[in-house]
């Protein structure tokens, strides 16, 4: 009869047990999903990470920085330097998406996020703290198993296709705790009252045409609260149910997809639903997978051949098979079969042999392998004249150069360690992380006050790792402050301008200055704009806007007014610099569901130039 040891640690096995191939799915759409934050990020990189932006270094690290923070993006202010970092990481982006090198790349990625947040955190949301997160839990996971370079390249097969540990344990309860938390902290009354995401749909800062017509259908609105409540609460539980576990968890799944999909289609708030969903798929069953392989599984076969002294040739044949998806196929050095060799001499190309013992050579070898492959929708494609002419073009140009391209591809070598597992130390430390967070998170709940603050050595270890985390959003309670930005600014030659408006108009391609145009300055009004959310030109700079307005962070509208003077002036004649401006903010209060009348609220005098 088992112990109750031996059932404990097969309960454990079985709830935090991943499949290799949900790890590779997270893994490139984490990839992606850098990629596109480097793209939205690089666009305005002058504004947010220069010191001729928002927030200098000396202002920074005088003023606003954390004593545990520490960053790449200290050692140069110029605007060159964030962006030759940004290049940086795409490459290692890339390099995660294909995953070559994985383990390193994962470790790039995670210094360069935290590296980026930490130069200026009042331009970061909720996502940018999961997304730091799960690439810390990313360094400890065999994210490069399957689906990657490394494992094409290290060839081993059959490969583990599960694995558990401290980090697959601790990235799983990271994402539990998220959702959990999330909910305990909405205790406001709207949330009990069914009547929260129509407040939250009223912030017009954040919401999208879509979301002002879901605000005309109550009793939506009283659903969409209840289950996004439910939602969170239920996922900690439905995701590390004992019964039923696959069918709990592929319920929480579909539940918080929906309520993800349902926020990015309603409110603007940047990759942060991308950023959940990509979370999620850690949990995707292994039984997903099995049907997906029954589904897919081709049902014809090809045995390859390939030239045994060409190294390119060699490395291409198992990248293609990893990537195509045929862990079974068999491939050989045409050397070894003396009538292949002939014909691969003969035709300078690979070998193809289908199960009717038809043989394929070229362009068309490539046709038939993607053909007997999960992939094989795309032959239609792939049999069209065009395709049929280049891409034997191309093949001939590759074959009658693959000697030279072997000297590059002999320096392309897998990780070591694809399917590594950590030490015992290492876990041990990974298990007191999840500790600790669950201990952090406790701290943040104001019904809990009788539980002693987080001590100064966590603070410490948290704020270096950036494992810091509250997941406050619309907690207690949505915000009932909302409003839009009017900034009157008074040029030199007494023309007075909306300078807010002015300089988002004067935005080009990527984030730069395209100039101020004089001749078509708009005229100054206090009126509501159609849709608030559309007068930010990012989120980055939607959240700093809606960050300096709050009395905590009133310190960084010094720097917003130089910056906003030094951008303007230099893009005009001298008769048309700017003096002087002043920020409004137009606030408008809900009450009980009912927008109020905007208050004009003052909150920055600037001058450009010193009297």
């Amino acid at each position: 009869m088992p112990s109750v040891l031996s059932l404990l640690k097969n309960h454990f096995r079985r709830l935090f047990t991943v499949d290799t191939r949900s790890l590779a799915l997270l893994r490139v759409g984490l990839g992606v999903l850098l990629v596109c934050d480097i793209y939205l990020r690089a666009q305005f990189s002058s504004d947010h990470y220069t010191d001729l932006g928002l927030l200098p270094r000396g202002a920074l690290l005088s003023h606003f920085l954390n004593k545990y923070s520490i960053s790449l993006h200290f050692i140069n202010g110029a605007e060159w330097f964030p962006l030759a970092l940004f290049f940086l990481a795409f490459l290692a982006s890339l390099s995660l998406i294909i995953g070559y090198k994985t383990r390193v790349s994962s470790i790039l990625l995670w210094i360069f996020v935290i590296s980026l947040q930490n130069r200026n955190p009042l331009i970061l949301q909720g996502g940018d703290v999961l997304f730091r997160i799960l690439l810390f839990w990313a360094m400890f996971l065999p994210l490069g198993a399957t689906f990657s370079v490394d494992a094409a390249l290290l060839r081993e097969n059959p490969r583990p296709r599960k694995i558990c540990s401290a980090a697959t344990f601790g990235i799983m309860m990271q994402i539990g705790i998220l959702y959990l938390f999330a909910s305990l902290l909405k205790t406001g009354a709207v949330w009990e009252n069914g009547e929260a995401v129509k407040q939250a749909l009223l912030i017009d800062q954040f919401t999208k045409p879509l979301g002002y017509v879901v605000l005309k259908f109550p009793l939506l609105l009283n659903f969409i609260s209840y289950f996004t409540i439910f939602s969170e609460f239920a996922a900690f539980f439905l995701l590390f149910s004992p019964v039923y576990s696959v069918f709990m968890r592929c319920f929480a799944l579909v539940c918080l997809t929906l309520l993800h999909m349902g926020i990015f289609l309603t409110m603007e708030i940047g990759l942060f639903p991308w950023i959940d969903c990509i979370s999620l798929v850690i949990f995707i069953p292994r039984n997903f997978w099995i049907a997906i392989k029954r589904a897919l599984k081709p049902k014809n076969t090809v045995q390859i051949f390939y030239d045994g002294a060409c190294n390119f040739c060699e490395k291409g044949i198992y990248l293609l098979r990893e990537f195509l998806l045929f862990p079974r196929i068999r491939i050989r050095p045409a050397q070894l079969v003396k009538d292949v060799e002939s014909l691969m001499l003969a035709k300078n190309s690979w070998i193809i042999l289908d199960s009717k013992k038809n043989y394929f050579f070229g362009y068309l070898g490539l046709v038939k392998v993607i053909e007997c492959s999960p992939y094989s929708f795309l032959r239609r494609i792939l049999y069209q004249r065009y395709f049929l002419r280049w891409g034997e073009k191309f093949y001939v140009w590759v074959a009658t150069r693959r000697r030279l391209f072997s000297l590059f591809s002999r320096s392309l070598k897998a990780e070591k360690h694809p399917f590594f597992s950590l030490r015992s130390s290492t876990q041990v430390f990974l298990y007191c992380i999840v500790g600790m967070v669950v201990y952090w998170n406790i701290a943040k709940l104001p019904s809990f006050p009788w539980i002693t603050p987080v001590p100064k050595s966590m603070q410490a270890l948290f704020y270096t790792l950036r494992l810091d985390q509250k997941w406050g959003m619309f907690a207690p309670f949505p915000s009932v402050n909302d409003g839009w930005y009017v900034m009157p600014g008074k040029l030199r030659d007494a023309t007075v301008v909306d300078v807010f408006k002015e300089m988002n108009k004067s935005r080009g391609m990527f984030g730069g200055v395209k100039g101020i145009s004089i001749d078509t300055l708009s005229e100054l009004t206090w009126e509501k704009p159609d849709l608030v959310s559309s007068t930010y030109l990012s989120q980055r700079w939607r959240k700093y806007l809606m960050n300096i307005v709050q009395k905590e962070h009133k310190e960084h509208r010094l720097y917003y007014g130089r910056y906003l003077c030094r951008l303007w002036n230099s893009s005009v004649d001298s008769s048309k610099e700017l003096v002087e401006f002043k920020i409004y903010f137009m606030l408008e209060k809900t009450v009980e569901g009912k927008v109020g009348k905007p208050l004009k609220t003052m909150i920055w005098r600037h001058e450009c130039f010193a009297k």
